[in-house]
């Protein structure tokens, strides 16, 4: 474990142990939001905080991140709609632990609200993903892609039946239009305006398909 890190220095104010803002973070351009958590845990008095494990980037071998372990944690500042809350919220614009008579206080501040948790003293621990939290994130991953494909199949679907669809209504007005070219100009020119409205579907149905994966057009006979 460790205690602060190398923002633990500043001049802001003699009780002021530690400081991190939302201008500091985009400044030094890190990939990973140390503003943003991702988890909490309770171990006894002990509340572990555990910063975001893989935003806005792919789950890398030589990954790590902070727990952060507030020990002897007043009870009263657990409330577990809070931690949900805080865990949920992408709005965090600032961090301080500030020295307070019986210890030190941790507090984040947003846009939405301000989340404080007092407790004896704060513990930094930076490591690498667990097996579990590798798998989870397998998981979480094969979850998505299951959900992508899902999405795809539907919209295959949706594409073949309009194609038969509009397959089927063309080739019928095709036929009354040479049927009444003519006989009956009416329907000719009613005929050949319909033919026009199935040929700027068909022309949507094309733009469709570009956003399905080309192994998909491939495998279904629609490559492109």
């Amino acid at each position: 474990m460790e205690t602060m890190n190398k923002h633990q220095l500043t001049t802001r104010s003699p009780k002021i142990l530690f400081h991190y803002s939302r201008k500091e973070y985009l400044l030094s351009n890190q990939q990973k939001n140390p503003l943003k958590f991702d988890s909490y845990s309770l171990s006894g008095n002990d509340l572990i905080l555990t910063h975001d494990k893989y935003y806005g980037r792919e789950l890398e071998a030589m990954d790590s991140f902070r727990d952060w372990k507030l020990v002897n944690v007043d009870p009263e500042d657990c409330n577990s709609e809070k931690l949900k809350r805080l865990v949920k919220d992408y709005g965090i614009e600032e961090i301080k632990i500030v020295g307070i008579r019986k210890g030190k206080k941790l507090i984040f501040y947003s846009e939405k609200e301000v989340y404080d948790f007092k407790c004896k003293d704060i513990e930094q621990e930076i490591r690498g993903h667990s097996l579990k939290e590798i798998m989870d994130i397998i998981h979480e991953k094969n979850e998505y892609i299951n959900q992508i494909e899902i999405q795809n199949n539907k919209l295959y679907e949706f594409i073949t039946r309009l194609s038969r669809f509009v397959n089927g209504e063309s080739r019928d007005y095709r036929n009354l239009l040479e049927f009444n070219q003519d006989r009956d100009i009416s329907l000719a020119t009613k005929s050949a305006y319909y033919l026009e409205m199935l040929g700027r579907v068909k022309e949507k149905m094309e733009d469709l398909k570009t956003t399905l994966p080309g192994y998909m057009l491939k495998y279904h006979g629609m490559a492109r």
